[in-house]
């Protein structure tokens, strides 16, 4: 877990930002911030896989809970091996109120292979028309209309 400083906490909220684009693939960067902490990560995403993502989260109620995974692969490319961006959203109760959950991890330069490195996961509290606006905004990100994007519109239980 890494330390952010002081102007950086206190609500909770994540960003995320396009750094390349190439190929019709994308790698996205997350900063989760939680109370005293930032945790970091980035993965690379085809455009396909993030617009399946936006599509599950625009089901009402969710089916299932919608994910989005990346980080480095096996040697054969079928399976993640370092996790390094997750994100998903479940619904946690039948009133509306939902959970979305976010793993960052940054792998150290020289010992990444062994799984080393900063990381962190943080759970947020939303409701549908919270998830919508997340929903709007990631979509703009993944169809090039912005590069960057800070999400707080969280519910403190």
């Amino acid at each position: 877990m890494s330390i952010s400083s002081s102007s950086e906490t206190g609500a909770q909220h994540i960003s995320l930002s396009a750094k390349e684009r190439a190929d019709d693939s994308v790698e996205l960067a997350i900063r989760a911030f939680g109370e005293g902490f930032c945790a970091r990560g980035a993965a690379f995403f085809s455009v396909a896989e993030l617009k399946i993502f936006v599509s599950a989260l625009r089901d009402f109620p969710l089916i299932g809970e919608p994910f989005i995974s990346g980080g480095y692969l096996d040697d054969a490319g079928d399976n993640i091996v370092n996790e390094n961006f997750y994100i998903s959203v479940s619904q946690l109760k039948t009133s509306g109120l939902l959970v979305m959950n976010v793993r960052a991890f940054t792998p150290h330069p020289e010992y990444w292979k062994k799984g080393l490195g900063f990381g962190g996961r943080c759970s947020y509290f939303l409701y549908y028309e919270d998830l919508k606006k997340f929903t709007d905004e990631f979509e703009r990100l993944v169809g090039e209309e912005s590069s960057y994007f800070k999400f707080s519109n969280f519910t403190n239980l």
